[in-house]
């Protein structure tokens, strides 16, 4: 069975994929893109993943992989593969959105705890891929590392060939 993704990471998309991918008990082909979004419903999804359904399910990563898809692209435990129609992978470190101007305490305690997870992150997905020293420069001033077809020979998962899966 092949099934599709292309929405933004979020508790309402992610809770229909999970919803979707379980009501499948045979090997499964997901072709996944996304601009990102939720870092929780991506680790969920993450999660399930790896404990459900990592040896039922392969995943070609396609078209835009951005932001929390590019850390799912580089942290699925399962068959993973780059489509040939794969055009952008984005990377940055993990945000949140600021609701005021105003830096209290809390504020405080949570960017510090987003940079260690930063950092982490930056560690797994460093597995995956070799980062420049630019690259990684910029990754920890918070801008984004755009990687196009010309880049991905430097991401170590192979390209999806149809041919060999049959």
């Amino acid at each position: 069975m092949v099934l599709t993704f292309s929405e933004e990471i979020s508790k309402d998309s992610i809770d229909h994929l999970i919803e979707k991918l379980s009501s499948v008990e045979e090997d499964l082909i997901l072709y996944f893109s996304t601009i990102g979004g939720c870092v929780i419903s991506s680790e969920a999804l993450l999660t399930y993943l790896n404990v459900y359904k990592k040896d039922t399910l392969t995943i070609i990563f396609t078209a835009d992989v951005c932001s929390m898809g590019a850390y799912i692209m580089f942290n699925f435990a399962g068959k993973k593969f780059l489509s040939e129609t794969l055009d952008v992978v984005l990377i940055h470190t993990i945000d949140r959105q600021a609701y005021n101007n105003r830096l209290t305490k809390l504020d405080r305690i949570l960017d510090e705890s987003l940079k260690k997870l930063s950092v982490k992150y930056f560690d797994r997905m460093s597995k995956h891929f070799k980062f420049t020293k630019k690259e990684k420069k910029k990754y920890f001033s918070g801008k984004d590392i755009v990687l196009t077809p010309q880049d991905f020979h430097r991401i170590n998962i192979p390209f999806w060939n149809i041919e060999d899966t049959f």
